[in-house]
C-alpha cells in the first residue's frame, strides 16, 4: 500500500490547482481522494511541499506533514492487518481519529449510524461513564477498555450511584453499553488486534431501580389541555401527541417518513390514493427497525389531513438544505418531506418546538407510546401482540413475526386490539374535539379556512378555491391567496387518474355500490317509503275519519235538542 500526493490538472480560476492523495492498494485499485488544499504549481515540490515563495507556505507545509504522519500510521497499520482499505482512507482524511474513545465514537462511529443523536446519545454515555468511575477527565483508549478491572470498579461505583438515586438501573446498563459498541466496532473495522466482550456479570447490578414515570395520562388529561389551548402552534402539539397515540406510539422521525408511498389495504396491495378502501400504513420503526402494519381509521386520517395543512401554515418556506421541509400537497399521508440523518440538529430543534408547546399541559410527545401500550395492559391485551403494535420487540418475538406480521390472522388480532385501545382511551372522541377546537381558533384568530379543507384545490378564473365545509346543504368555499397559493397549485387531485379508484364506482366489484345496488334491487328503499308513505296517508284518513264521527255526532245532538 502507498499514498502519495498528486495536483489536479484542471486549475482553479486563479491558476492555483488542488492538491489530492492517491492510495495505491493494487493494480486497478488505486482510489483518489481530494483535499481542502490548492497550491500554485510553479512552487509545488515532487516531495510534496511548497516552497518559501509561495504565500501561506507555512500553513500549508505544516498540513501536508499532518497527512504524511497519518500516511505513515495508516501505512503501518494496514501491513499488519489492522487497518482495511476503508479505515486507511478514513485515517488519512482525518475522518477516523482512534486517539481516545470519544474521538472515535465522533469521527469512526459517527459515519456508520443513521442518525447523529444517535451518535450524541453515544458521546452522553461514555460521559457518564467516565464520572461514575470519578475519572469525567480522563482520556480513555479503546484498549484501556479491554480490562476486566474497568468493570469491577465501574459496577462497584454504579451500585453506589443507583442506591444514592443518582441514576436508574437502565442509565447504568447503557453507560456499559457504549464500552461494548465501541469495541465491537474497532474490532469489525480492524482498529483492534482483539475482540473483546464485556463478562454478562458487570451488566448486573445489586439494586434494580427504575426512574418515577409520575402521573399516568388519562384522556380528561388530554381533553383539558385541547381547551386550553388557543393558538394554531399549541394546537398541533396536541394533536401530534394525540395522533401518535393512534398510531401506537409514533416517534418524530416515525412523522418525517410518513408517506402515501407506503399506504397498502388488508391484503398487502397498494392503496395508495384508493377512496373506498380500508387502509393500512406499512412502514419501519425509525428507532427500532422493526416493522409495523398499523391500520389508518378515517378519522385518525382526517386529523393528520387538518395537521398537514395546519404545518402548512405555519411551516411554508421553512428550509433543510435548501428545500422545503413540507411534504407534497399531493402526498395524501405525508406532513414532512426532509433527510433526518443530514438534518439531524435542524430536525431536533423543529421538534423542540412542539415538545415545548405541549410540555406545558403536562404532555410529554414521547409519552404517547408509554400511554397506549399502558392502555392495552390495563384490557388485558397480551405481550406479545402490544410488542408486535408497538414494533418494539424482543429477539425472540422477532425471529417468530418479522415474516408472517402481515398474515390475515395476525392482522385480524392486532387490527382488534388497536381498536379496543383507541375506544378505551376514548381517541375518537378526542379527534372530534381537536377538530372543533381547530375550527374555534379559525374563527378566533381569523386564520385561513382552508386549514381545515375537504377535497381539492378547485380554480375559478383566477382564483383557488378548496372547499372547507357544508352549511345548510350549501358548499362554503375559501379562497387561497398570498404566498399560499403556489404550494395550493400543484394540486393534482381534481385531474383525472389520480385517485386509483375512481372508476371502480362501476366496477361491480365495488363494496359501496354493491350495497346500493343490491338495496335498488330489491326495492328496499322504495319498499320502505311506499310503507311509510302509506302508514302516514293511513293515519291522515283515520284523523278525516274522528273528525267527521265527530261532526256528525255534534250534528246529531243539535237536532235532538
Amino acid at each position: 500500500m502507498k499514498a502519495s500526493f498528486f495536483l489536479k490538472s484542471r486549475a482553479l480560476v486563479d491558476g492555483r490547482k488542488k492538491v489530492g492523495i492517491q492510495f495505491s492498494f493494487a493494480r486497478g485499485n488505486q482510489p483518489q481522494k481530494m483535499l481542502d488544499i490548492a497550491v500554485n504549481p510553479k512552487y509545488w515540490s515532487k516531495e510534496g511541499r511548497v516552497s518559501v515563495e509561495h504565500i501561506g507556505n507555512e500553513d500549508i507545509n505544516r498540513t501536508l506533514a499532518d497527512y504524511k504522519h497519518r500516511i505513515e500510521i495508516a501505512q503501518t497499520k494496514y501491513e499488519n492487518k489492522r487497518f482495511n482499505e476503508d479505515a486507511v482512507i478514513s485515517h488519512v482524511l482525518k475522518k477516523s481519529d482512534i486517539s481516545s474513545v470519544e474521538n472515535y465514537i465522533n469521527t469512526t462511529i459517527r459515519q456508520d449510524l443513521p442518525h447523529q443523536s444517535t451518535a450524541k446519545s453515544y458521546v452522553d454515555w461514555w460521559n457518564g461513564f467516565r464520572k461514575t468511575l470519578g475519572e469525567r477527565n480522563k482520556t480513555f483508549t479503546i484498549n484501556d477498555l479491554m480490562v476486566n478491572n474497568l468493570y469491577v470498579r465501574f459496577q462497584n461505583a454504579g451500585n453506589k450511584r443507583i442506591k444514592d438515586g443518582e441514576i436508574t438501573t437502565r442509565t447504568y446498563q447503557n453507560y456499559l453499553s457504549v464500552c461494548q459498541k465501541v469495541l465491537n466496532h474497532a474490532y469489525e473495522n480492524n482498529f483492534t488486534y482483539d475482540e473483546y466482550k464485556i463478562p454478562d456479570k458487570y451488566s448486573e447490578t445489586k439494586i434494580f431501580t427504575k426512574k418515577d414515570k409520575g402521573e399516568d395520562i388519562e384522556p380528561f388529561h388530554i381533553w383539558k389541555a385541547i381547551d386550553k389551548v388557543n393558538s394554531i402552534q399549541q394546537w398541533q402539539s396536541v394533536a401530534l401527541w394525540v395522533s401518535s397515540f393512534c398510531l401506537r406510539g409514533f416517534y418524530y422521525s416515525d412523522f418525517v417518513a410518513l408517506t402515501e408511498q407506503k399506504i397498502l389495504d388488508k391484503k398487502g396491495k397498494s392503496a395508495k390514493r384508493k377512496i373506498f378502501t380500508e387502509v393500512y400504513l406499512d412502514t419501519i420503526r425509525q428507532k427500532s427497525s422493526v416493522p409495523i402494519f398499523t391500520n389508518i381509521s378515517y378519522p385518525v386520517l382526517r386529523l393528520l389531513n387538518q395537521l398537514k395543512f395546519s404545518l402548512v401554515y405555519t411551516q411554508l418556506g421553512k428550509e433543510f438544505e435548501g428545500k422545503d421541509i413540507l411534504a407534497s400537497i399531493n402526498d395524501t399521508l405525508g406532513l414532512f418531506n426532509y433527510d433526518v440523518s443530514k438534518n439531524d440538529k435542524k430536525h431536533n430543534q423543529l421538534w423542540k418546538t412542539f415538545q415545548k408547546k405541549s410540555k406545558n399541559y403536562g404532555l410529554t410527545q414521547k409519552d404517547a407510546r408509554k400511554t397506549f401500550n399502558e392502555t392495552a395492559q390495563r384490557i388485558e391485551i397480551t405481550k406479545e401482540t402490544r410488542e408486535i403494535m408497538l414494533g418494539h420487540l424482543g429477539n425472540k418475538t422477532i425471529e417468530l413475526h418479522y415474516d408472517n406480521y402481515k398474515l390475515p390472522e395476525v392482522i385480524e388480532r392486532v387490527d382488534k386490539a388497536h381498536l379496543e385501545v383507541l375506544r378505551r382511551f376514548k381517541a375518537f372522541d378526542l379527534i372530534k374535539r381537536l377538530t372543533t377546537k381547530l375550527s374555534e381558533i379559525i374563527d378566533a384568530k381569523n386564520l385561513p379556512k382552508w386549514i381545515q379543507l375537504y377535497g381539492g384545490v378547485h380554480k375559478v378564473g383566477r382564483e383557488y378555491k378548496v372547499l372547507t365545509g357544508i352549511d345548510k346543504h350549501k358548499p362554503i368555499w375559501c379562497s387561497i391567496d398570498g404566498k399560499y397559493k403556489e404550494y395550493f397549485k400543484k394540486d393534482k387531485s381534481q385531474e383525472k387518474g389520480f385517485w386509483a379508484d375512481e372508476e371502480t364506482w362501476f366496477d361491480d366489484k365495488n363494496r359501496m355500490k354493491q350495497n346500493v345496488n343490491d338495496l335498488l334491487k330489491d326495492n328496499k328503499w322504495i319498499k320502505e317509503a311506499k310503507r311509510q308513505q302509506q302508514e302516514l296517508d293511513n293515519a291522515k284518513k283515520d284523523i278525516k275519519v274522528i273528525q267527521i264521527n265527530e261532526s256528525d255526532k255534534n250534528n246529531s245532538n243539535i237536532n235532538t235538542a
